[in-house]
């Protein structure tokens, strides 16, 4: 069975593995329970730094180990670049429309397009003009960004 640990924002690792439920076992009785947490989204477990030792303990016992730990996070000779810091004006942009980072520009237009018919000032039951002010320009941050690209320094 082969194991994938890729470092997590905060130091802590992440754990990706094929169900095994042997495997789980094991790692839950080697890392107490407030050292793991399972991450339903992304089927992978947190792990704390903490238990790094343990850790690795258990995943030796039950397989190949593939380390992406000091990639993940952007060093040098790095597979996984790091990626460019977004500016805090196109991330709360995003966030107005409840998009995420990596959201393509159509899919923010069609988001945007969707709300602008529900909060319109028109619409009598779920309208709301200041709502539509800050759709429009949210929208209009994220065209800048997308479109014209990244203001000068």
């Amino acid at each position: 069975m082969r194991v994938r640990l890729t470092a997590t924002d905060n130091g802590d690792i992440w754990l990706q593995s094929p169900y095994d439920r042997p495997f789980v076992e094991a790692l839950k009785a080697a890392i107490p329970w407030g050292g793991r947490a399972w991450d339903q989204s992304c089927k992978r477990w947190r792990i704390e730094a903490l238990y790094e030792s343990e850790l690795l303990a258990v995943c030796q016992q039950w397989g190949e180990i593939i380390d992406a730990r000091q990639q993940a996070v952007g060093q040098e000779g790095s597979t996984f670049p790091t990626p460019p810091i977004m500016p805090p004006e196109l991330a709360a942009a995003l966030a107005q429309l409840y998009l995420l980072p990596t959201a393509p520009l159509i899919v923010a237009e069609t988001v945007w397009k969707v709300l602008s018919r529900y909060y319109h000032p028109d619409n009598q039951e779920y309208g709301d003009g200041e709502k539509m002010v800050s759709l429009n320009a949210a929208i209009a941050t994220i065209r800048h960004y997308f479109i014209e690209g990244a203001p000068d320094a």
